[in-house]
Parts: structure tokens; sequence; C-alpha cells
């Protein structure tokens, strides 16, 4: 299921996987989530890019 993001929300999903990922780099899961949450975001600017 795909949960429809503003961009700003998805921004800050971004920074929060970020954040997590700095706490620990080594850890999968936050290595995971930032690269997903990057992706999102990534499309969404695509799909609005004109």
């Amino acid at each position: 299921m795909t949960v429809a993001l503003s961009p700003s929300a998805a921004y800050g999903a971004v920074r929060m996987a970020w954040q997590q990922f700095k706490a620990a780099p080594t850890d999968t899961a936050a290595i995971d989530g930032y690269l997903e949450a990057l992706e999102r975001f990534n499309g969404m600017l695509d799909s609005i890019a004109v």
C-alpha cells in the first residue's frame, strides 16, 4: 500500500530517515529506510517536474 505524501512531508521523511542513518550507519534497516525515503521523494519530484 502506497501512502501519498505532500512534498514537505516526503522531505521530512527523508530528513528523519537520514537522522536514523547517521545514528546507526551500519544498521541495515536504517540504510534501507533512508534509501526508500529518498526513492519516494525523488519519484515525487519526477512526477511534478515539467
